[in-house]
């Protein structure tokens, strides 16, 4: 009984915590409320109540839950319980969706929410292909030679699809720094907080994937001739 009353009070934080992070207020979205989110994916060893919860909001009557709803779940990707990767596969389609209605919405918000869900559809896209990939993507040099098999094929492969993510970070990037206008007092409002702050987790993930390009590229030189490699080198 003690026991269905303590899950009980779990579920009802939990909810109430992924309510609080995707609200409509423009905002930065609050960190102790992601937090809470994530430790919950840990305690329930997956992202199924996460995803119960935050469909049920209205991410598509609300361009701001709709931003917030993208910035939560890359964080939940990156730091929540290793499960949340293969329980968010199953939502890509949601994803695509959502990236699809927002597009319609030419300026602000409509723009960032589409290129913020192809990011997460492209994220989710490879770490399916590549499931020794931590969310964080984190992983040592040692790590990375194991994943690719010490085979010049896989390097390269690899590089592609690092490019590929690559590119989706920063045409969301390029997009926020567009949409703050010539005004640098934007990044001093909430307004312009509320967009910037979505680009910590993609720093930290670019982060990485240039870790992980660098050393995919001394390891291809080291094998291919160089005019190969012209098209990967431009990228």
């Amino acid at each position: 009984m003690a026991n269905t009353t303590n899950n009980d009070k779990r579920f009802y934080q939990l909810t109430l915590a992924i309510q609080k992070a995707i609200n409509a207020i423009e905002t930065p979205v609050k960190e102790k409320h992601v937090r809470s989110t994530i430790i919950g994916t840990f305690q329930e060893q997956s992202a199924i109540t996460y995803w119960m919860v935050a469909i049920r909001q209205p991410l598509q009557d609300n361009r701001i839950v709709a931003w917030k709803f993208c910035h939560v779940t890359h964080k939940l990707l990156r730091e929540g319980h290793p499960a949340c990767l293969d329980d968010s596969q199953r939502h890509i389609g949601m994803i695509v969706d959502l990236g699809k209605l927002w597009v319609h919405l030419r300026e602000g918000y409509g723009k960032l929410v589409h290129l913020y869900c192809n990011l997460l559809v492209c994220k989710l896209k490879f770490h399916a292909r590549n499931p020794r990939f931590p969310g964080n993507m984190q992983l040592t040099a040692d790590e990375l030679d194991a994943i690719a098999e010490n085979d010049v094929n896989n390097y390269f492969q690899l590089c592609v699809e690092l490019f590929d993510y690559m590119d989706e970070i920063l045409n969301l990037q390029a997009a926020v720094f567009d949409s703050l206008g010539n005004a640098r007092a934007n990044s001093m409002t909430a307004s312009g907080q509320c967009r910037l702050a979505a680009l910590i987790p993609c720093a930290q993930d670019a982060s990485q994937l240039y870790d992980c390009n660098v050393r995919l590229l001394f390891r291809l030189h080291a094998s291919l001739p160089a005019d190969t490699l012209t098209g990967h080198r431009e990228r």
